[in-house]
C-alpha cells in the first residue's frame, strides 16, 4: 500500500485528495474535503459605530466558518472591538472551515460623524470682556458648552467642551482659551487713506473710509473721530484733520489723523446768456439779466461790460462781455456780439416784397406769411428785447414760407421777427398780450 498525489489550489481552498494504491489496482479518493466560500457584503455608513460581526455582513458565505477579525491583511494584529468600531477605515475578515480551509478579505468602513469646527477664542487679559461662546458651530453643528461662558476672572488656559444636541452625527468638539495678565498695551489703530476731494463732495466717513483697530485682549474696540477745519485760501478750500481714537475696555487708547483736503476748483455757470443775432439799429435789444450758478459759492459776483461798440451810421458791431467769480477765484467769461446793419438801406427789396403776420397784436401763437421775390434759402427767427433766440426755421430755397408759429409758454411783450434771405434783412414788430 502507497500514498500519492496531494494537490493545493489556489485562493486558498485547498483540493486534498488521498489516493490509496494496492498494488496496480487504484482505488477512488478516501477523504475529500471543500472548498471555503467568503462572501463580503460591506456595512452602511453610520454615524458613530459600525458593527463588522453583524451576519448581514458575511450573508451567502459558506455555513460553518470561524470568523475571526484583523486590522491587516495577514491576519496577524487582532482588531479590538469588531462589534463597535468607531474609527472608519478597511478591515479584515479570517475566515476558517471545519475541514481547516483559511479565506481572508477585506470591509470597508465608513463612519459619517461631524467634528464640530470653531475659530480662535483669544487671548483675552484679565477682567476683560471675552466673545461669547456660539451655539453652532462653522459646520452647522449645534450644541451646548461647558463651561457655559468664557472667564477671565483668572490668568491660565481653560478648556471649554463643546457637546452635540441629541439627532446630530456630531461628536464632541473642544476650544482652548487663555487669560493673560493685565491689559495694559493700547489698541493699534490705522485711519483710511487721505484723501483730496471737491468741494461738492460728501465727507462723512461712509464716503471716505473709516478706521481700523486691533487689541491684543479687545476684540470689540470702541472708535470715534473729531473733526478739526484748517482754514485755507478761501472759504472753500480747506483741510480736515479727522482725529481717529480707539479704546479698549481697559481704558487704553491710540490715535491718528486722516488727512482731508477739500477744494472749490470748478468755475460759476452763467445762465441767460443771449445768442449772436444781427439787427437793425433801430432794434439794438438792451442787455439781459444774467445769472451764475456755482457748486459751491452761494452767489458768485456778475460783471457785465461792452468791450466793442463800432456802430456808426446805423452800422458796425457791439461785444457784450460777462464775467463770473467764485468765493475761490474760480472765473469764467461769456459774450454776445450784436452785428448791426441799416436794413432801411441795404433791404429795400426785401422791405417790398409780401410779409403778413396775424393777427398782431396775438397771444403767443400767429401766422407768418412770405412770398420771396427770389428763389433762396430763408430762415426766421423771433427775438425777445434782450436779443435772445426764443423761436427759428430755416425754410428751403423755392419752398413757400408759411409758417404758425407759437412761442414759448408766458411769453408778454414785444419781440422782433427777423427774416433774412438773399434779399437781404428786415424786422416786424410783434406785440404779444
Amino acid at each position: 500500500m502507497s500514498f500519492s498525489q496531494i494537490q493545493i489550489r489556489e485562493n486558498s481552498k485547498p483540493d486534498i485528495r488521498i489516493w490509496l494504491t494496492i498494488g496496480l489496482l487504484l482505488i477512488m479518493p478516501a477523504i475529500a474535503l471543500a472548498q471555503c466560500n467568503l462572501i463580503i457584503t460591506n456595512p452602511s455608513p453610520a454615524c458613530f459605530t459600525v458593527d463588522i460581526t453583524n451576519p448581514s455582513v458575511t450573508a451567502g458565505s459558506d455555513a460553518g466558518l470561524t470568523l475571526t477579525y484583523w486590522t491587516n491583511s495577514d491576519a496577524t494584529t487582532p482588531l479590538a472591538n469588531p462589534s463597535a468600531i468607531t474609527n472608519g477605515g478597511i478591515y479584515y475578515i479570517r475566515a476558517v472551515s471545519e475541514n481547516g480551509c483559511i479565506n481572508i478579505k477585506p470591509v470597508t468602513v465608513i463612519i459619517n460623524i461631524t467634528q464640530p469646527e470653531f475659530g480662535s477664542f483669544g487671548p483675552y487679559c484679565l477682567t476683560t470682556k471675552p466673545s461669547s461662546l456660539p451655539t453652532v458651530s462653522r459646520n452647522g453643528v449645534t450644541g451646548t458648552w461647558n463651561p457655559a461662558i468664557i472667564s477671565t476672572s483668572f490668568a491660565g488656559t481653560t478648556i471649554y467642551t463643546f457637546t452635540p444636541d441629541n439627532g446630530q452625527c456630531a461628536t464632541v468638539g473642544s476650544v482652548s482659551v487663555t487669560t493673560t495678565g493685565p491689559d495694559v498695551s493700547a489698541p493699534v489703530i490705522i485711519h483710511p487713506a487721505n484723501v483730496t476731494i471737491n468741494c461738492e463732495d460728501p465727507i462723512t466717513p461712509a464716503s471716505l473710509g473709516s478706521a481700523t483697530a486691533t487689541d491684543d485682549c479687545d476684540s470689540n474696540v470702541s472708535i470715534i473721530y473729531v473733526d478739526n477745519i484748517k482754514p485755507g485760501s478761501c472759504p472753500q478750500n480747506y483741510t480736515i484733520l479727522r482725529t481717529w481714537t480707539a479704546t479698549d475696555e481697559s481704558g487704553n487708547s491710540s490715535s491718528t489723523i486722516q488727512n482731508i483736503t477739500v477744494q472749490d476748483i470748478t468755475p460759476p455757470v452763467m445762465q441767460g446768456i443771449p445768442s449772436n443775432v444781427t439787427v437793425d439799429c433801430n432794434a439794438i435789444p438792451d442787455p439781459p439779466y444774467v445769472t451764475a450758478v456755482d457748486n459751491c459759492s452761494a452767489s458768485p459776483l456778475i460783471q457785465y461790460t461792452t468791450l466793442i461798440n463800432t456802430v456808426e451810421n446805423c452800422r458796425g458791431s457791439i461785444v457784450r462781455v460777462w464775467a463770473t467769480i467764485d468765493e475761490c477765484g474760480n472765473a469764467s467769461t461769456a459774450q454776445q456780439t450784436i452785428t448791426v446793419i441799416p436794413s432801411t438801406v441795404i433791404n429795400n427789396q426785401l422791405n417790398q416784397q409780401s410779409i403778413q403776420i396775424y393777427p398782431n397784436p396775438n397771444n403767443g401763437t400767429f401766422n407768418f406769411d412770405y412770398q420771396p421775390v427770389k428763389i433762396s434759402t430763408t430762415r426766421l427767427s423771433i427775438i425777445d428785447m434782450t436779443g435772445r433766440i426764443v423761436w427759428e426755421k430755416t425754410f428751403p430755397a423755392g419752398s413757400a414760407n408759411t409758417e404758425r408759429i407759437t412761442l414759448p409758454v408766458g411769453s408778454r411783450g414785444i419781440f422782433y421777427l427777423q427774416l433774412v434771405s438773399d434779399s437781404g434783412l428786415t424786422y416786424r414788430k410783434i406785440m404779444v398780450e
